[in-house]
């Protein structure tokens, strides 16, 4: 969040300006969005609500009393979130985006009331609990307890935890897509292919293994293509441009937006501890600008690129991305039909359809009679 300047008074009589509002924290999943225009959209009163957490790192704290004062941090906007859903009690169903397990287990005895309409869409949180005991045995807690979820693509990943999804109390709903994929022109006879690696260079994306990995592919002479790394990490540009990748610095949102727009695949290498059970936003937005995509073989993100239409393709490991690559490829010709009909599936007014089928479903139990 940028610091907003503060007026000063001009003089004796002068009359202090009023403070300008702070600046809204940015969206961390911008790819959500078509979520909150479905929830406007729908006959039912649905609300998407977020629980907004920033924070600066303090180089100065040990590493134990950061994580204390970080989660305490945290703790404040998961109890303004109570309030924000008592306001809304009167609502048919919230969903409540970008949460941590750990913190709402503290405020849950003030939400349980609510929970037959208060659903919590899971993203890292179902991920975290199968790395980590204590995210697990939080996770069973309030399933037991009567929380609701709601999650994208499939409940895959919840049976391993001991957690059995039913379809009263888990909304299953497909990734969003925003907006219709930009008409890209027909790329002239000869000319390669243009393969992206988009995103922050993290350990957990794997993403200086994939570079190596398609250097050594054209090296080979098994990937005809150029090569584009798009990232904000100055060094890291320096240092794959001088080995023959362009270069883009993807720091702002309009520059990211323009590396996707530049690359006619995109590839993933995220690992599997840490995805295995997540989405990709990054293929979301590379899909909604018209890109196809390649990523491991994981159950949603398989998903997200094969329904309702192919528009990538996944790879098991090392060996079998060269074979991913040149399947996805292939797709060109039929990658506009294949996106629209994506994009006619997972935008706004698709996930709206869905969030006021999931109420209708629930009002539908409610009145069944109870079988004696």
């Amino acid at each position: 969040m940028s610091p907003q300047e503060q007026a000063r008074p001009a003089g004796r009589l002068a009359v202090p300006a009023a403070p300008a509002p702070a600046a809204p924290q940015p969206d961390p999943h911008q790819a959500l969005q078509p979520l909150l225009e479905a929830a406007a959209r729908t006959r039912a009163r649905v609300a998407v609500l977020r629980v907004p957490m920033h924070w600066r790192g303090r180089p100065w704290l040990s590493g134990r009393l950061e994580v204390l004062l970080k989660a305490a941090w945290f703790l404040l906007p998961h109890g303004r979130l109570v309030g924000q859903l008592w306001r809304r009690r009167d609502h048919d169903l919230i969903v409540v985006r970008e949460f941590l397990t750990a913190l709402l287990i503290v405020v849950w005895p003030l939400i349980w009331p609510l929970r037959a309409r208060v659903h919590f869409l899971i993203n890292h949180n179902l991920q975290e609990a199968h790395r980590r005991g204590l995210e697990r045995r939080v996770l069973r807690l309030l399933h037991r307890t009567g929380c609701r979820f709601a999650c994208f693509e499939t409940t895959a990943g919840f049976a391993e935890l001991g957690i059995v999804p039913d379809d009263a109390r888990f909304l299953v709903i497909p990734h969003p897509l925003a907006g219709a994929p930009a008409a890209r022109p027909a790329p002239a006879p000869g000319t390669p292919p243009v393969v992206g690696v988009i995103g922050a260079v993290r350990a957990e994306k794997g993403s200086a293994a994939l570079l190596e990995a398609l250097l050594r592919l054209r090296e080979q002479g098994r990937l005809a293509a150029r090569l584009l790394l798009g990232c904000p990490e100055a060094e890291v540009l320096a240092h794959w441009q001088a080995r023959g990748f362009e270069a883009l610095d993807t720091a702002r949102r309009e520059a990211y937006l323009a590396a996707l727009d530049r690359s006619d695949l995109v590839i993933l290498n995220y690992q599997r501890e840490r995805y295995q059970y997540r989405p990709s936003g990054v293929a979301a937005d590379a899909l909604a600008r018209g890109a196809a995509v390649v990523c491991p073989d994981f159950p949603l993100m398989r998903q997200q690129l094969s329904v309702p239409a192919a528009v990538g393709a996944v790879f098991a490991g090392p060996d079998d991305l060269p074979a991913a690559v040149e399947r996805a490829l292939a797709l060109r010709p039929t990658l506009p039909a294949a996106l629209a009909a994506h994009q006619q599936a997972r935008d706004a007014t698709a996930l709206a359809r869905r969030l006021d089928e999931f109420v209708a479903a629930r009002h539908r139990r409610a009145r069944a009679p109870v079988e004696a």
